[in-house]
Formats: structure tokens, sequence, C-alpha cells
């Protein structure tokens, strides 16, 4: 998804004339409703154990990015914390690796963007 802000192109001159508050509004919708079909891909891919822990724990959450910038989380966590994720995702030294969270990611790569970029223009088209 490195292309993002490319792709922005048709909308950036529109999106810079908004008001900084209703831009950075409708971009964070947008990014959620693409984190979103990441999460759903997670949830789905995500290995189950005895608990069912690490599918539950499949989150969008807003997260603190830098001053100016607007960050949405895909968390994904077990009560013990997010540790575990990274020992399913990674591997251990004697677990092999199931790169679910990547795997989601480079299957639904085109859709979430797809998302994000309509999530823009139903917003910049305004109700009705």
């Amino acid at each position: 998804m490195n292309n993002a802000a490319r792709d922005l192109g048709p909308f950036r001159k529109d999106l810079e004339r908004l008001e900084k508050k209703v831009r950075n509004k409708i971009v964070r919708r947008a990014l959620r409703a693409g984190a979103k079909v990441l999460a759903a891909e997670i949830r789905k891919r995500a290995p189950v154990g005895e608990t069912g822990d690490l599918r539950r724990g499949v989150k969008v959450r807003s997260g603190k990015g830098r001053r100016g910038t607007i960050t949405i989380l895909v968390e994904v966590s077990t009560p013990e914390g997010n540790v575990h994720t990274g020992f399913v995702e990674f591997g251990t030294v004697r677990h092999p690796a199931n790169p679910f969270i990547r795997r989601s990611v480079d299957s639904r790569e085109d859709e979430i963007l797809g998302k994000i970029l309509e999530e823009i223009a139903t917003e910049l088209a305004g109700p009705g």
C-alpha cells in the first residue's frame, strides 16, 4: 500500500480545499473503513487454538499519530498481550511461523485501498 498517497490524486485537491478538521474526519472515516476490511480478513485467517482468543482479539482502533497525522490501527492481541501474536506470526524456535496477518494484507490490499478511496469519494460527494 505504498502507493496510497499517489492513489489519492483525484481527491487530493478537493481534500486540501476543506477545513483541516473536516478533512481529517473524512480521512479518518475512510481509513477506518479500510481497516475494517483488513480486520475481517485477519479474523478469517487467524488460527484458532483452545481459547480462540487470537481471533476474538482483532480490533480496529484509533491511534496516536505524530502531530498532524491520522492513525488507525488493526490490533491483534490476546488477554496475555501482543507477544503471543508475534510468536504465531513470526514463529519461534519450536513453532514455525504462521504469517496470517501478512497473508491477510497481501490478499486484500487492492480491496482495502479501494474501500478507502470509495469512502473518500462518498464523503466528498456529500449527502444524497
